[in-house]
This record gives C-alpha cells, structure tokens and sequence, in this order.
C-alpha cells in the first residue's frame, strides 16, 4: 500500500470525532481508490470493508496510483491520481462525501513527457487555486542527469493550476534541484510553503 494524502477531517467517523484519513491503492492500482481512518495516527481502520470506493476508468493504463485529495473551501474533495506507467495523464474526480464520485476525466500534463506521476494537489488560499504538482520525464531535457535513474526516466517536478478543474494553467517546470525528483509535497508553514 502506498499512498500520500493524508486528510485531517472533522467529523467523518460515524461519532463525529476528528479523524485522519488516509488514501491508498493496492498492487499496481488497477483495483482503485482505498480509504482508511485514524483517531490517533498509529492505528487505521480501512474503510468501505476494506474494498475500493472507485475503480479507475480514464487514462492510458486505467491505473488509480498515487491517490491525492483535497477539500476545498466549498467542502468538495478533489481527487488525482497517476493513470499510467507511460502517459501524458492524470486522473481526476470529485465527492462531496468520499463515497460517491464524480465521473472521472483526464488531466494533461506535459505533452512531450514519456510520464506523469505521483500527483500531489493542494488549495492555495491565497491566490484561491488549485496547484497540482507532479513528476514527469520529458526526453531531451536536463542531459546532465540523463541515465542517473532507472531506465530513461530523468524526472523533475511540474505543475498546473486550477479554479474549477476544467481550465488549467500550462504546464510548467515547478522544481529542478539539479537530480532527479519524484513524489513532491507542499506544505504550508508560517505564510510560506515549503
């Protein structure tokens, strides 16, 4: 299991309790989204009897990997994902209650890239967007670490934004530390995110 979106949620657990929510796939992500809850952080409970609330329909691959969600200011929950091991999409769908999903659609990302994956998406408050950040391997680009990784991969991160999910900002280069990068995070500390 592998995931990277971590929710901290008032009131999901049937008893109204603050919880952490956790969003994972299985195997290679064929099967889809799985969901689990904390109280405590240490000890998870694996929601929907332990099957997937989404089975993956959109991409090159129909993979869900990597699952990311967001809750928006309006309380909607925005998902990505990586839908491919070879592809120029990700995944998106949306829930007002994290069990009943919107149909789901495809998200371009670089279209000369020979991957996308790992997204991450975040709400930026100040600007009242969506960023989505993810890793991409674009052939031809930063040589001086070509053939460092696995295989022709040389991945950097990129990003897009978003006010609704249906128009997005170009895709551009988001981090370039000078090796390769992959499964980037945001965090938001002190007005500055890190």
């Amino acid at each position: 299991m592998k995931s990277f979106c971590l929710l901290a949620l008032a009131g999901v657990a049937a008893m109204g309790a603050d919880v952490l929510l956790f969003s994972f796939f299985r195997g290679n992500g064929e099967t889809g989204l799985y969901l689990a809850e904390s109280r405590d952080g240490l000890t998870w409970t694996a929601l929907n009897g332990d099957k997937p609330l989404v089975t993956p329909v959109v991409g090159e691959s129909k993979l869900m990997r990597d699952p990311s969600i967001v809750r928006g200011p309006d309380g909607m929950f925005h998902m990505v994902w990586t839908t491919s091991w070879r592809g120029t999409t990700l995944g998106y769908a949306s829930s007002r209650d994290l069990k009943t999903w919107s149909a789901q659609r495809t998200v371009a990302c670089v279209a000369e890239a020979i991957n996308c994956w790992a997204p991450e998406v975040f709400y930026d408050g100040a600007s009242k967007e969506f960023v989505i950040v993810w890793a991409s391997t674009v052939p031809g680009r930063f040589a001086e670490t070509a053939g460092t990784g696995s295989g022709d991969y040389n991945h950097r991160l990129y990003a897009t934004r978003t006010r609704d999910f249906v128009d997005f900002t170009p895709a551009k280069l988001f981090y370039e530390p000078g090796f390769q990068v992959i499964d980037g995070a945001l965090f938001r500390r002190g007005g500055k995110y890190w």
